[in-house]
């Protein structure tokens, strides 16, 4: 890790513990309105926590596999569930716990590399902070909290933009496979799309494993 990224992990800290702490502090209003003014049955997601919604899919399947839940359990991304089952396995505290885990160091992560991106694009750091800053606070941001694939596929994305940037401006090749579902190529072998159009930057024996 570069003194540069460190920095970066440094600047936005701020945007990702506040963010954090706004999520907690709605977390547990909810809790306290629903055990003390709501009047009917406790909604079980608020109970999970973190883990409520997909987060539970995604513990169920790093716990069983795609093979030990419902079939709907299949439109979950493969790589999250991967990556938490790593984690799972040198962590104490269970699935859930290394999803949560997963979750925020990829936010973290997806928050540095944004700063970065915005600040080499626009050459303006204040307007970088900003972007950070939304990105952090956003009410739909809470899934970057949660122990969902959000702030995983958020990490991804931004590396792949930065790294196009970087082509843009320092030439060079940036081949970025950021699904390990292949959708596309999934959607075309079903006949539901077009073929896809060559991409002249890949050598024909690139070209023909994605095929």
């Amino acid at each position: 890790m570069t003194a540069t990224f460190r920095r970066d992990l440094v600047a936005v800290f701020p945007a990702w513990i506040t963010a954090r702490l706004l999520v907690a502090g709605a977390m547990l209003g909810a809790r306290l309105y629903v055990d003390h003014l709501h009047e009917g049955e406790r909604p079980l997601q608020v109970g999970q926590g973190l883990l409520a919604w997909d987060g539970a899919w995604y513990r169920s399947l790093v716990e069983s596999g795609y093979s030990g839940v419902d079939q709907e359990g299949i439109r979950f991304f493969p790589g999250f569930v991967l990556l938490g089952r790593l984690l799972d396995a040198v962590l104490p505290g269970g699935a859930g716990v290394a999803l949560v885990v997963l979750a925020n160091a990829a936010a973290l992560f997806a928050m540095a590399l944004l700063l970065r991106l915005v600040r080499e694009v626009t050459g303006d750091a204040d307007l970088a902070g900003r972007a950070v800053w939304l990105t952090a606070c956003f009410p739909p941001a809470f899934v970057l909290v949660w122990g969902y694939a959000e702030a995983l596929f958020l990490l991804l994305a931004v590396a792949t933009l930065l790294a196009l940037a970087r082509r843009a401006t320092e030439g060079g090749s940036y081949h970025v496979k950021v699904s390990l579902c292949q959708s596309g190529m999934f959607l075309y072998r079903q006949g539901k799309t077009e073929p896809p159009e060559p991409d002249l930057d890949l050598a024909p024996d690139e070209l023909a494993a994605l095929r």
